[in-house]
């Protein structure tokens, strides 16, 4: 049975969605192609959740045997106008942020990234929340929009445009009283390169191209250790002693919402890792993603 909507949870008469896809498979039979379709639902870019639901006896009647996953279709190409758009106003000079994430967030999509803002002159950052980012020396290493509302509408005060890349224009983690939760300022105007959901790198290679950044050379981070520290066990001394050891090719699980914000300018130079940020206050999800789940 194919569900016509998403599953969605009704929270205080907001119905949420739960699940992009949703399916109960009628007989054990059904299990193994719905269980493939399933993961091809949820390989689906920019990967999204997939539910399937199984009836009790499904778990003792006869299967049908192995079956294969599709193919997953490849994200949709952005159009020439979003390109020639975020062209012009790259050349026009005046204040922008280049905005990323997704994964525009992947070594080789963040070097183009990084070409292109030496070229134009632009500033490149991406979102506090991010599901993976690859970083570490002899990558682009990108500062993240602070936390805080202060610091972030601070930061971002300058820029006259922003140009997303895989990510949406940034809001507050929390709603504040008297504070805003859109994290730029009025007078910036957003505008879209590639949505999480397209090819994010091959609109950032086309609008390179655009631009003559094909030769342009990305800022990559040097390698660097900071040294391990006596006394306190205080946030910056943790943040020391995971930057003095983390191993080649780590990947970080960082649940630290909080304490763990110091951590990013001890570790950006070791050698080159995956950190997983939190994208929506998921405390505790450390461990299981520590062991694969």
């Amino acid at each position: 049975i194919e569900h016509d909507a998403p599953l969605t949870a009704d929270i205080e008469g907001i119905a949420w969605p739960v699940s992009n896809w949703v399916k109960t498979s009628p007989t054990a039979a059904d299990v193994a192609s719905d269980g493939a379709q399933a993961i091809a639902e949820a390989r689906k870019a920019p990967g999204q959740i997939a539910t399937l639901i199984l009836p009790a006896d499904t778990a003792w009647n006869e299967a049908k045997g192995i079956a294969h996953v599709p193919e997953i279709p490849a994200p949709a190409k952005v159009g020439d106008d979003a390109v020639a758009a975020c062209a012009r106003i790259l050349r026009s000079g005046e204040p922008t942020l280049l905005m990323v994430g997704g994964k525009a967030l992947r070594a080789e999509a963040l070097e183009v990234a990084s070409r292109i803002a030496n070229q134009a002159g632009a500033m490149l950052m991406t979102e506090f929340g991010t599901a993976r980012t690859e970083r570490g020396a002899g990558r682009v290493s990108v500062p993240r929009i602070p936390y805080v509302v202060d610091e972030a509408l601070r930061v971002t005060r300058p820029y006259k445009h922003i140009i997303l890349v895989g990510a949406k224009v940034p809001v507050a983690f929390f709603a504040y009283p008297d504070q805003p939760s859109v994290l730029i300022p009025e007078t910036c105007e957003p505008h879209i390169l590639a949505r999480a959901e397209e090819d994010v790198l091959h609109a950032l290679l086309w609008l390179s191209d655009e631009l003559g950044a094909t030769n342009t050379e990305p800022t990559l981070q040097t390698p660097e250790r900071p040294d391990l520290r006596s006394g306190a066990l205080d946030p910056d001394a943790i943040g020391a002693a995971i930057g003095h050891l983390l191993p080649e090719n780590a990947i970080v699980s960082d649940e630290s919402l909080t304490a763990g914000r110091g951590v990013a300018p001890f570790t950006v130079g070791c050698p080159p890792q995956d950190w997983l940020y939190g994208t929506g206050g998921s405390i505790g999800r450390g461990l299981p993603e520590a062991t694969g789940a």
